[in-house]
């Protein structure tokens, strides 16, 4: 499953995940073309795009440009509430690796955020439904970038 995800691929779609941010997100910090984001956020995006096949998996779904299965083409509500927790957990873990701290107000420059080390029960409900929304984009991000999802045959 993994070697399906080329390194073109990855990179289309970190951009393409950057991309849906600054569609949804307008107003935050990062909301910049790719070409003026600094190489940490470039790589955070990566980052997500490498996470794919592994929440593809929390689910018993795999990737690929082709299968004699049909293709899913949505997940069940409970199978984008495990993807969105473990989203949650992977950003945190990320940020936690780049050197953010949790703090009470969100500095980019001294590397604060309030939402760090904040759990899945914690966050308020605008926060998850951002986890809940990179979910759901899942299989329309695959697609776009030649790919598609199906259920891992047992």
């Amino acid at each position: 499953m993994a070697d399906t995800l080329t390194a073109g691929a990855m990179e289309a779609l970190a951009r393409a995940i950057h991309g849906e941010y600054c569609k949804n997100y307008p107003g935050m910090p990062q909301a910049v073309p790719w070409e003026r984001l600094g190489e940490n956020i470039r790589e955070s995006n990566r980052g997500q795009a490498r996470q794919m096949p592994a929440y593809l998996a929390l689910v018993g779904c795999v990737c690929g440009a082709e299968s004699t299965a049909p293709p899913v083409e949505a997940f069940t509500p409970a199978e984008i509430d495990v993807i969105a927790r473990q989203v949650h957990k992977v950003w945190t873990d990320g940020k936690a690796a780049d050197g953010w701290v949790h703090g009470p107000v969100r500095d980019d420059t001294r590397k604060i955020h309030p939402l760090l080390h904040v759990g899945w029960d914690d966050l308020a409900e605008a926060e998850r439904d951002k986890d809940h929304d990179i979910a759901r984009g899942i299989i329309p991000l695959l697609e776009a970038a030649g790919l598609a999802v199906y259920r891992a045959e047992p």
